[in-house]
C-alpha cells in the first residue's frame, strides 16, 4: 500500500510539473507573438502585412472547416469501435484525404477569391498557403 501512495504522489508531481510548464509556455507566447508581429509589420509595411493577415484568415478558415468535418465523426467512430487503433488509423487516412482536398480547393479557388476581394496579389499567396492545409487541418 505504501508503494501505491508513492506512485500516486509521483504522478501528481509529474502532472503538476506539466501544468506549470504549460502555463509558462502560455506566458511566453504573448510577448514573443507581440515582438514577432511588430517585427513583421515593420518589415512588410501596412499593405503587405494586410495581405498576410487576409491570407492567414482565409487559410485558417479552410483548416478549421476541414477539421470540423472530421471531429464529430472521429469521436463517434472511435467510441463505437472495438479496436480504436484501427479506427484511428482509418481516420488519419480520411483526414489526409480531406486535407489534400481542402488544399486543392484553396489552390484552385485562389484566383476567384483574389478577384472577389479585388486583390490580385493574393492569388500567389493563397496558392502558397494551400500547402499548409494538409499539414494542420
Amino acid at each position: 500500500m505504501v508503494e501505491k501512495t508513492s506512485d500516486n504522489s509521483h504522478h501528481a508531481r509529474h502532472a503538476a510539473t506539466g501544468v506549470l510548464k504549460s502555463f509558462g509556455a502560455g506566458l511566453i507566447v504573448i510577448p514573443v507573438g507581440l515582438v514577432s508581429a511588430i517585427f513583421v509589420t515593420r518589415q512588410l509595411g501596412p499593405e503587405k502585412y494586410g495581405l498576410l493577415a487576409v491570407t492567414y484568415a482565409i487559410l485558417m478558415w479552410f483548416e478549421v472547416t476541414v477539421g470540423l468535418w472530421l471531429s464529430r465523426v472521429a469521436v463517434r467512430l472511435i467510441a463505437d469501435a472495438k479496436d480504436w487503433t484501427q479506427a484511428a488509423a482509418k481516420l488519419a487516412q480520411v483526414q489526409l484525404v480531406l486535407g489534400l482536398g481542402g488544399a486543392a480547393t484553396l489552390f484552385a479557388s485562389a484566383g476567384l477569391i483574389a478577384d472577389i476581394l479585388r486583390t490580385p496579389e493574393l492569388t500567389d499567396l493563397l496558392r502558397l498557403a494551400s500547402l499548409d492545409v494538409p499539414l494542420f487541418a
